[in-house]
This record gives structure tokens, sequence and C-alpha cells, in this order.
């Protein structure tokens, strides 16, 4: 089963960038960040535009099942993408379109990584980590090997960080 991404984008104001911003997405071809930037075609007959896809998109692949709604000068779109968020492709519709408010919310279930990120005036404004810290803050005792999490509740490591507080005789 792959790992996919869920993506949810937010996007606020002015009316008439939501229209432009709506026509770039092509829900019957799941096509949404080719129309933003495209990749070079002499890349795409070689193996470089996996690449460069990963520099300039954050992901390998387009969206896939992607869907859009509107309402009161709001347009929400949510879609999938192979293994990571788009977020370089979010920062590049957000520099096309400076005076949006745009937030992409995603998270990885496979690997347990949940954000979201806000772009005004194309920099970003606010980014939130709701990732499980016992996945991504662990380190290992360099005494007795064990992993231990920066974050946790009853922190098992000592003050230099680089061995757990029982080898470190803390506790």
């Amino acid at each position: 089963m792959p790992n996919r991404c869920y993506n949810s984008v937010d996007i606020s104001w002015p009316e008439e960038d939501l229209l432009k911003i709506k026509r770039l997405i092509n829900t019957e071809k799941d096509i949404f960040f080719y129309n933003i930037k495209r990749t070079p075609k002499k890349l795409m007959e070689n193996q470089w535009w996996y690449e460069w896809n990963i520099a300039n998109r954050g992901t390998k692949r387009d969206v896939c099942n992607v869907s859009v709604n509107e309402d009161n000068k709001k347009l929400y779109i949510s879609y999938n993408t192979a293994r990571s968020p788009a977020t370089k492709i979010i920062e590049t519709l957000s520099k096309k379109f400076p005076k949006t408010i745009i937030t992409l919310e995603f998270s990885e279930e496979g690997m347990s990584f949940s954000w979201n990120i806000t772009f005004e005036w194309w920099v970003c404004t606010a980014s939130q980590d709701f990732s499980d810290p016992y996945f991504w803050e662990t380190k290992k005792c360099k005494v007795c090997w064990v992993e231990y999490g920066e974050h946790e509740e009853n922190d098992r490591s000592s003050k230099d960080n680089e061995i757990c507080v029982f080898c470190a005789g803390e506790d």
C-alpha cells in the first residue's frame, strides 16, 4: 500500500484570484501542480523528472483524488500526494497570488506526521507541527542503546541529552 499524504488547502480572497486558481485545477484528470509549475519536457523523458519534482513541488507526482468546494470568498481543495506534502508548490502558488491567504494542512499516517502551514503575501506566517513526538523525536542512549524522546512527559534523557537518565544516574 502506498504512503498517501492527505492534503487540504484553504484559500481566502481576493475573489478574482480564487477564480484564476480554480481554473488551474482539473478534477477529471487529477492535475493541479502541473498547471502551477510545469515539469520541463526534456526532464519528463529521462530519470531527472523525479529529482525536479521533489525540488520544485515537494512530492514526486501530481495530485490524486482532488476535490474542490467553495463558499463565501473561500476555496477548499483536498487531494492526496505520494509520500510527502507539496509544500514547495503551494509556496509557488502563494507567490503567483500574493494577496491570497493559503493554509495547507497535511498528514501522512504511515510516517506519523501532520502539519499546518499558512502563507500570507507568499511568506510562511504560521507553522504548527501535530506529529507524534515519539516517532520523530527519539534518540538512543550511548550507554544502553535504549530509545528515549526529547519531548516525552517523563523525559528519560540526561542534561547533556546523549545518555538516558538511568545511565547518567539522574533518576
